[in-house]
């Protein structure tokens, strides 16, 4: 893997790096947040934002690494298929992984791609995420408390391709039913809804599928608008781009 910042623990090394943290607690134990498609940082940034510094960061695309790491430079950025990257090279027993957002590729779900063959590579990536989760819990001996999925909201259909790469109407989402149930008996608990941003304040009307996996025993809320397209009701109107 290519290490675009120091500051992380090396399992393989047994050493410490410069600039390790604890993430501000004081029970001594790293507190990490993992962006598991990294991309250029949008989702880390959106973290930040909410007061959750990006620990580490995995993408396949140097180019999209480098801008994550010039905008998140105390993170440990893997450039790495998502597939084979191995977490419990970076990850120590002691360590808890608080949050971990994963935002696989959306093109072969989408509905904007028509009646176009879908590709099978890049619709098995939530896959990527259950592999991920595993190594995390046989590495530290827990799950991530937290996991945040999105994506178009057709990943619900996400199932079989037909030999040329069609979807089977008649076998219409049971992948989909096949992910989250292996998340849930991981020992996640599951939620989604689809939402629409513009009703939280972004200037963006595309509608998303978000999923919340919980390991804490936490319960699963999403939040309520603050905005409408017409801003009735005591809601804000929704902002322009």
């Amino acid at each position: 893997s290519t290490l675009e910042s120091t500051g992380w623990w090396n399992s393989k090394s047994g050493t410490q790096r410069q600039g390790e943290s604890t993430g501000g607690r004081s029970d001594g134990m790293r507190h990490i947040a993992i962006d598991a498609f990294a991309g250029g940082g949008g989702a880390s940034e959106g973290l930040r934002m909410a007061g959750i510094d990006v620990g580490i960061a995995i993408n396949h695309d140097p180019e999209a690494i480098r801008m994550h790491a010039a905008n998140h430079p105390s993170a440990l950025h893997l450039t790495e298929d998502v597939f084979k990257v191995n977490l419990s090279e970076y990850l120590r027993p002691d360590d808890v992984v608080d949050v971990m957002w994963a935002s696989p590729d959306c093109t072969s779900h989408s509905k904007a791609k028509g009646g176009q063959p879908r590709e099978q590579g890049l619709r098995v990536l939530p896959w990527a995420v259950y592999r991920l989760c595993k190594q995390i819990r046989d590495t530290t001996g827990s799950l991530p408390k937290v996991l945040f999925m999105e994506n178009v909201e057709e990943i619900q259909d996400w199932g079989p391709l037909d030999k040329n790469g069609h979807r089977i109407p008649e076998r219409r989402g049971e992948d989909y039913r096949k992910f989250v149930s292996a998340m849930q008996e991981l020992g996640f608990s599951f939620g989604c809804q689809t939402l629409v941003a513009a009703d939280y304040g972004a200037p963006t009307t595309r509608r998303r599928w978000y999923a919340v996996f919980r390991s804490d025993g936490e319960p699963i809320k999403f939040p309520t608008a603050t905005y409408s397209k017409v801003g009735s009701f005591g809601l804000k109107k929704w902002r322009p781009v």
